[in-house]
């Protein structure tokens, strides 16, 4: 059995011809514009070629109640290649309600703000919610948003991102123990340049990253924790550079929570403005307006005037034969 094994002849290749298709061509598949509709009796399918459809659409089944195929019952839509990972939606028109299904490893919830020009320097800021309560860590401070199907979302982390500030120190900060508690704070905490704070509200820690000093390929930062008696986490680009003290790290860390407790501000004020932009296009879409110029206007008067005033266009007439006709006599 051995030697029959080594024996063992490959087929000669084949005198076709290997079939070739352009990989554009495959890829859309259908010969009319990339899609391709079937009729049924009281359903119609809907195929798409990937990536043809602008929506990420490659199927769409419509099922109606009628043999006429004009009352929708369900509409049932597959998505491809979509960022946000949306795979399935599922629409029942007559019930004005829709499901969706979406791709796993995807953040259940998440916002991003963006800035420009701003005199803080703030360039983003994000949050990071979900609906299971469970998820939070029991224990941590509770930070939560109207929405979702309990009618609370959790936060579980929020982050800011600043611009680099000429005006500050990229990286430590001098402090003169003249000043009062309370200027000392905000001198701690507002004197370097932050990067980016992160608020992880889940496990109760506080990520600062400063900005890069000129000529220097690594930051320094500081991870602050709110259970009590938690040292804090300093890391220093100077390996030479002494610890701050610990009753400096303590009232920047009271700082630093106070910062938490102002971005978790924003975030709600934030997201009352987007629901009343939502209520606000949703009237409009509800009563939707056509601008028209002067122009416009008066062709859509003239037009009206010749179809619904048949009288007047034939008085028109009837006066230019008459002069038509009296002209030659005089």
């Amino acid at each position: 059995d051995a030697a029959d094994d080594d024996n063992v002849l490959d087929l000669p290749p084949s005198w076709v011809a290997k079939l070739h298709v352009d990989r554009k061509a495959y890829k859309r598949r259908f010969v009319t514009a990339g899609q391709r509709t079937t009729l049924f009796r009281k359903a119609k399918v809907e195929e798409f070629a990937e990536n043809n459809h602008a929506q990420g659409l490659v199927l769409r089944i419509t099922q109606f109640r009628n043999v006429a195929r004009t009352l929708p019952v369900q509409v049932r839509e597959v998505f491809k290649n979509r960022k946000d990972k949306l795979h399935l939606r599922v629409r029942y028109p007559l019930e004005g309600k829709f499901e969706e299904h979406f791709l796993p490893e995807v953040i259940h919830k998440r916002t991003v703000e963006s800035f420009e020009g701003r005199d803080d320097f703030l360039v983003g800021r994000s949050v990071a919610l979900t609906e299971d309560k469970d998820e939070a860590k029991a224990g941590a401070a509770s930070f939560v948003l109207p929405g979702g199907g309990s009618g609370e979302l959790v936060v579980l982390k929020m982050a800011e991102k600043y611009d680099r500030n000429d005006r500050k120190d990229a990286d430590e900060v001098r402090i003169a123990s003249s000043i009062v508690d309370y200027v000392i704070m905000d001198y701690v905490i507002m004197d370097y340049d932050a990067r980016k704070r992160t608020y992880n509200v889940r496990d109760g820690s506080i990520h600062v990253q400063f900005h890069y000093a000129v000529g220097k390929i690594t930051s320094g930062s500081r991870v602050y924790h709110k259970a009590p008696g938690t040292p804090v986490d300093v890391f220093q680009v100077d390996p030479m550079a002494t610890r701050p003290k610990e009753s400096i790290l303590d009232r920047e860390l009271q700082a630093a929570i106070q910062m938490e407790k102002e971005c978790y501000n924003n975030i709600r004020h934030s997201d009352v403005e987007t629901q009343e932009i939502l209520k606000f296009r949703r009237r409009e879409e509800a009563s939707i307006a056509l601008e028209t110029s002067i122009f416009d206007a008066q062709d859509d008067e003239s037009k009206h005037d010749r179809v619904d005033d048949p009288h007047k266009a034939g008085k028109d007439v009837r006066i230019f034969i008459y002069i038509y006709i009296l002209l030659p006599e005089m």
